[in-house]
C-alpha cells in the first residue's frame, strides 16, 4: 500500500506542480510586460527602439514555451479550452505587431501599436485561477454587477421620487427665496425649481458632493427641512451603498462555499477511483475468473506483481 500511494504521487503531481510553476513565472513576465510597456510609452524614441523589439521578442518567446508546454500535456483537451485559442491569438498577434511596427513607424501607428499590446493583460484573468481569493472574486463579479445595476436601477427611482417632493418643498417655497446654496452661489429655484434640476441636485447630494454647500443655507433658514434632508442622506448615501458592499460579500462567500465543495468531491472522487483501481488490480486478479475464495498465496502472488498506479 506504501508503493502504491508513494509511487501515485510521484506520477500525478510532479506535472502538476511543474504546471503551477510555470504559471506563476507566466504570470510574472506578463506583470513585467505590462510595466516595459509603460516603460517604452515614455522613454520610446529612434534610439532605443531596438531594445524595446528585444523585450517584445523575449516576452512572446516564453508565452509560446507555455503554449507550446500545456499542448504537450493537454493533448486533445487544448482545442476545447477556449483560453488556449485566446493565448495563440495573443502570440500571433504580437508577432504582427512587431511586423507592423518595423514597417511604419509613424506616432499614429505607434499608439494604436501599444494599445493592442495591452490585450496580454487580459492573460492575468487566466491566470487568477492560481490563486483561490482572486477566483472567488472573479466568479461572483458578474452576480454582483447584476446586483449593483439593480440597486443603481432602483436608486435612480428613488431619487426621481425625493426630486418630485423637492419641487414644492424647495424649489418652489417663497420662504427660500434669496437663499443662495452651492459654490456658484445658485438661487433655491434654479437647483430645485424643475424636476431635472432638483434630480441633478439631489444626485450630487447623494456623491457627498458639496452637500453641505448645498445642504446647510436651507437648513438654517428653515430647520424643518432637515427631516427631508437626513433621510435622503441616510437612504441614498449611506443605506444603499452599505447594502450592496453586504450583497457583495455576501455572494463572495457564497461562491467559496461552493468551490470548497467542489473541490472536496473532486477529492472524493479520485479517491474512489484509486481504490476501484486497487480493487481491480489486487483482489480481482487474486480471485481470478469465476472464483470466489481468496487464498493467502493468491493475494500474496498478485500484490508482488502488481504495478505501481
Amino acid at each position: 500500500r506504501s508503493k502504491v500511494r508513494t509511487s501515485s504521487r510521484i506520477t500525478v503531481e510532479k506535472p502538476s506542480n511543474f504546471l503551477q510553476r510555470l504559471q506563476v513565472a507566466v504570470a510574472c513576465t506578463v506583470l513585467l510586460n505590462v510595466f516595459v510597456i509603460a516603460f517604452e510609452t515614455d522613454l520610446s524614441n529612434d534610439s532605443s527602439v531596438v531594445i524595446w523589439i528585444v523585450f517584445d521578442i523575449i516576452f512572446l518567446l516564453v508565452y509560446l514555451f507555455e503554449l507550446l508546454v500545456l499542448l504537450n500535456a493537454q493533448r486533445s483537451a487544448w482545442v476545447r479550452d477556449c483560453w488556449n485559442w485566446f493565448d495563440a491569438v495573443v502570440i500571433l498577434t504580437g508577432f504582427l505587431v512587431l511586423v507592423i511596427a518595423n514597417a511604419n513607424r509613424q506616432e499614429a501607428s505607434v499608439s494604436l501599436i501599444r494599445l493592442v499590446k495591452l490585450v496580454r493583460l487580459l492573460r492575468l484573468v487566466k491566470l487568477a485561477q492560481m490563486s483561490p481569493e482572486i477566483l472567488i472574486v472573479l466568479l461572483a463579479s458578474p452576480q454582483d454587477v447584476m446586483t449593483i445595476v439593480s440597486f443603481v436601477l432602483l436608486g435612480l427611482f428613488g431619487i426621481l421620487v425625493f426630486a418630485i417632493a423637492a419641487v414644492p418643498l424647495l424649489g418652489r417655497n417663497g420662504s427660500l427665496d434669496g437663499v443662495e446654496i452651492g459654490v456658484a452661489g445658485d438661487s433655491v429655484f434654479q437647483r430645485f425649481g424643475t424636476i431635472s434640476s432638483a434630480y441633478e441636485t439631489l444626485f450630487e447630494i447623494m456623491l457627498m458632493d458639496g452637500w453641505d454647500e448645498k445642504c446647510r443655507p436651507l437648513v438654517e433658514e428653515e430647520p424643518a427641512l432637515l427631516f427631508f434632508i437626513l433621510p435622503f442622506l441616510m437612504i441614498f448615501t449611506f443605506g444603499m451603498v452599505n447594502m450592496i458592499v453586504a450583497l457583495v460579500i455576501q455572494k463572495s462567500n457564497h461562491h467559496a462555499e461552493v468551490r470548497e465543495q467542489n473541490e472536496e468531491e473532486a477529492r472524493q472522487k479520485g479517491a474512489k477511483e484509486i481504490v476501484q483501481q486497487v480493487k481491480g488490480m489486487m483482489f480481482d486478479g487474486a480471485l481470478g475468473e469465476g472464483g470466489r475464495t481468496l487464498t493467502h498465496s493468491n493475494f500474496a502472488a498478485v500484490f508482488n506483481e502488481c504495478q505501481p498506479l
